[in-house]
């Protein structure tokens, strides 16, 4: 599997395994320096792993982000129940450019620098997910607004918002349970958590 007729961009791959090997040597580190505080290793764990996927996936390539995204990115322009119109959801046009870069195999490919845009165009699906589930990853995209920042930052910040929001919870939680915090930690660890709560999916309110 790791040959390099296997991967269009090489360098990059050996990069992101040595930054794997990385964060996952100072999570087994953490573990056992602080195997007493099991809240702080979860917290760690997901907070290391949920960022490589925060940053290193592309833009809607976990599963329906799209649609989770345009739901949140609805609610940041105060609308909370999407209404279809006979051509769609009406949906700012930055977020089509975001969503044909989910075929590329690495963000690198698409040029994310230009500011997010005005301009209105129409998308045939949503959601009828609760807009609370929202909220945070909503949050995430409002906040790359008022700060003018460019198209890539409201899929970074509201992914990174879902994450921090399951890492929270999971801080917490385990931190009050009086009995089986190792059982919630392998739990709440498990690699499809993690990855579910790194995206825009409301997953990371229901897991949370």
């Amino acid at each position: 599997m790791f040959c390099r007729d296997n991967f269009i961009y090489f360098k990059g791959e050996l990069i992101g395994l040595a930054i794997l090997l990385v964060f996952g040597s100072f999570g087994i580190l953490y573990g056992i320096r602080h195997k007493k505080e099991p809240h702080k290793v979860a917290f760690v764990i997901i907070l290391l792993f949920g960022l490589l996927m925060v940053f290193f996936a592309p833009p809607m390539s976990f599963p329906d982000e799209a649609i989770h995204f345009a739901r949140a990115e609805s609610i940041t322009e105060g609308v909370l129940y999407p209404v279809k119109t006979p051509n769609g959801y009406y949906i700012q046009d930055y977020f089509f450019e975001m969503n044909q870069a989910k075929s590329g195999t690495t963000i690198l490919e698409y040029n994310f620098s230009k500011p997010i845009s005005d301009s209105w165009g129409y998308w045939p699906a949503s959601t009828n997910t609760p807009f609370y589930s929202y909220l945070f990853s909503a949050l995430g995209i409002l906040i790359a607004k008022c700060l003018d920042l460019s198209v890539i930052w409201t899929l970074w910040l509201g992914r990174l918002a879902n994450l921090l929001l399951y890492g929270g919870f999971v801080y917490f939680a385990i931190k009050k349970a009086p009995v089986y915090k190792m059982p919630l930690l392998f739990m709440a660890c498990l690699p499809i958590a993690v990855s579910q709560v790194s995206s825009f999916s409301y997953d990371a309110f229901i897991f949370a």
